[in-house]
């Protein structure tokens, strides 16, 4: 067992979020994976894929390397 006051001051040491869970109680578990989500979703920008592409020609070497087994 974790002491809330201890957990909660070292969380907020970090300025992150502390929610006490229990998997065994399916207690606080899916607040948790859902703040997450959208913590990251908040953090990651929104951007448009771009239209990269790759092009490989035929004529281009390909190196034969020894697989090094014995």
């Amino acid at each position: 067992m974790i002491d809330y006051d201890k957990a909660k001051k070292f969380a907020d040491s970090l300025n992150i979020q502390y929610v006490e869970t229990s998997a065994k109680n399916s207690i606080n578990i899916e607040q948790v994976f859902k703040t997450v989500v959208t913590e990251i979703v908040s953090i990651v920008p929104s951007t448009e894929p771009t239209n990269t592409s790759v092009n490989v020609s035929s004529h281009d070497k390909m190196l034969k390397t020894s697989s090094g087994l014995c």
